[in-house]
């Protein structure tokens, strides 16, 4: 084998190479957990606790705990759970806060 093929066969194989890391980077961006929304009955603000990554099992592990923890720091200053989208759009939507 020559050097120009040598340069091209491995030139291919880096380009495939990026093209399957970029694809699993892709893949891997697209897996979060769903939000939850919450709603402050006096002040009506509406806040959203997510979407957190869960590209491993690790992460929804971390993912399950960061929402727990989000949830619950919200609901001890008063807000509830918001439990269906259509609830929210009765509510007028996610105008306030996002929290991660």
């Amino acid at each position: 084998m020559g050097n120009l093929e040598r340069v091209i066969n491995r030139r291919g194989f880096l380009y495939a190479r990026l093209f399957t890391m970029v694809g699993m980077l892709a893949l891997l961006a697209g897996c979060t957990s769903d939000p939850v929304f919450l709603r402050h009955p006096q002040t009506g603000t509406k806040v959203q606790c997510g979407p957190y990554p869960e590209s491993t099992r690790e992460a929804r592990v971390v993912a399950d705990d960061r929402m727990r923890g989000c949830i619950a720091d919200l609901q001890r200053q008063g807000f509830e759970r918001v439990m269906e989208s259509g609830q929210l759009d009765e509510i007028g939507g996610l105008t306030h806060d996002r929290r991660h």
